[in-house]
């Protein structure tokens, strides 16, 4: 039990429910090193299309910024999306 005091029984399973048993560093590393990392920015991730897909990225998530055709259009690209703008007269639109 993790709550009596006295012997406390380990197990190094990494998929067990079981409460009253305390992990072992075995089964700490076991699962640390199967594990994304924070470090590695998602380059870890096995199937990254699964992952954008998951996620509902959509096509978007694989394109470039840019003006050329096939590329995703940046904010304030052609003055759209860069939100409220001053003009220096009032025949510029």
């Amino acid at each position: 039990s993790t709550t009596a005091k006295g012997l406390v029984q380990l197990s190094s399973a990494t998929t067990s429910t079981d409460e009253t048993k305390a992990s072992t560093p075995k089964a700490l590393k076991a699962v640390n090193d199967a594990s994304m990392k924070k470090a590695a920015n998602l380059s870890d991730l096995p199937d990254k299309a699964a992952a954008r897909g998951n996620l509902a990225l959509g096509d978007a998530a694989t394109r470039n910024v840019g003006v050329e055709g096939g590329q995703l259009m940046a904010v304030g690209a052609f003055g759209l999306g860069a939100g409220a703008r001053a003009f220096d007269n009032a025949y510029c639109n």
